[in-house]
């Protein structure tokens, strides 16, 4: 996780956050690779700012409303009066917008805004005296909110150990970059430039692959079925489980040998991505086998002919007076997860996913997590 300090200068310059370098800073926050951290001051001061903006903007609209009033006619004014409350009733709403507006957009990306802490006061006081970072000299009054930002990096970064700061104010910047654990930039583009977010882009761009494939996987059912056979031809032989079929003490058997089953329901619903490249794929399927057990003889000769009918009786070293060791052929109906973990290449677009899997499921690593039932179908 990269945790980033993003100073008002910078939401100032795209107040909307609509540029190319928020779009992709929403993005790793939104996918929980970048953790975006806003002081107190910082939400208070970018609002504050938007709200004068708009009010300046909304002062040239009273401009207007007062200067055609002077004008035009009775008949006309009405409409003039008109205008008058649409632009009060749009003043009401824009401004709950703009002050709430990077609130939200910090809730919808998971980012943390941080109060500002008791003990802020007194280290902010004491460098205004002394014209300690941040402040560019003593008693500099324009500093004090940088000076309240300045100290919620410093906690973040002893908290953290490792804390990206981009600012615009040189001043500050300067005198974030000083603190332990503190790498600073004057540009958002400069932040996502830097090693740590060149990476995560990466691991964001197979995030969404393996996405586009966990969406489409409906289509590519067929495609794991080798693979599924293969695992299970790996791990059912002489497993033991239990079914109420079997007439054995504890309904056990063991499956002896299997035949490759020949369909595969993916539970789409339950898939589950893991880390950027594995999906967690539910599965079930049917499979042929031949299940030996042990059966109380005179269990076996009290059964109907249509009981005993697919079940074969021998004798062998492990059977006794009483019991005798019995095979049968049943269906069973196999409940597992397998995982598909995916090579992928950096920069290398998916044009049509379901063309594209088959070439990447031949590189692909398939293994069987979890089989979470074996149960006989009742024919």
């Amino acid at each position: 996780m990269i945790d980033v300090v993003i100073d008002t200068s910078i939401y100032r310059a795209d107040p909307k956050r609509e540029k190319a370098a928020f779009r992709i800073l929403t993005k790793l926050a939104t996918n929980g690779f970048v953790r975006v951290h806003i002081p107190h001051v910082v939400e208070r001061e970018f609002s504050t700012q938007q709200l004068t903006s708009l009010e300046s903007t909304l002062a040239e609209a009273r401009k207007f409303i007062s200067s055609a009033r002077k004008r035009v006619s009775e008949p006309l004014i009405q409409e003039v009066n008109g205008i008058e409350k649409l632009i009060e009733a749009f003043r009401a709403n824009a401004e709950a917008e703009v002050a709430s507006s990077l609130s939200k957009w910090a809730k919808d990306i998971n980012a943390e805004i941080h109060a500002t802490q008791p003990h802020h006061g007194e280290l902010v006081l004491n460098a205004y005296f002394s014209g300690d970072a941040p402040f560019s000299q003593p008693k500099e009054r324009k500093d004090f909110p940088d000076a309240f930002i300045y100290e919620s990096i410093q906690d973040l970064a002893k908290l953290k150990g490792s804390v990206h700061v981009v600012s615009a104010d040189e001043n500050l910047r300067n005198a974030c970059s000083k603190i332990k654990g503190v790498t600073a930039y004057d540009a958002l583009e400069e932040f996502l430039k830097s090693e740590p977010c060149i990476d995560a882009a990466h691991h964001l761009e197979h995030l969404e692959k393996l996405n586009q494939f966990r969406v489409n996987i409906g289509s590519y059912a067929s495609a794991f079925l080798k693979h599924v056979n293969q695992l299970l031809l790996d791990y059912l032989p002489y497993k033991q489980f239990e079914d109420p079929h079997f007439k054995s003490d504890d309904n056990s058997g063991a499956v002896e040998m299997m035949n490759e089953s020949e369909d595969i329901e993916l539970d789409e619903s339950k898939i589950e991505i893991l880390g950027v490249d594995t999906l967690l794929v539910p599965f079930s399927c049917r499979l042929g086998a031949l299940v030996y057990y042990s059966i109380f003889a005179a269990d076996y000769w009290a059964m109907a002919d249509n009981e005993s009918l697919g079940i074969s009786v021998h004798y062998n070293e492990n059977s006794s007076d009483h019991y005798l060791e019995a095979n049968e052929d049943v269906t069973l109906e196999i409940n597992g997860v397998f995982s598909v973990s995916f090579e992928f290449d950096v920069g290398e677009a998916i044009n049509d996913p379901e063309t594209d899997f088959a070439s990447y499921l031949e590189d692909a690593d398939v293994t069987l997590e979890d089989v979470k039932s074996i149960q006989v179908v009742e024919e």
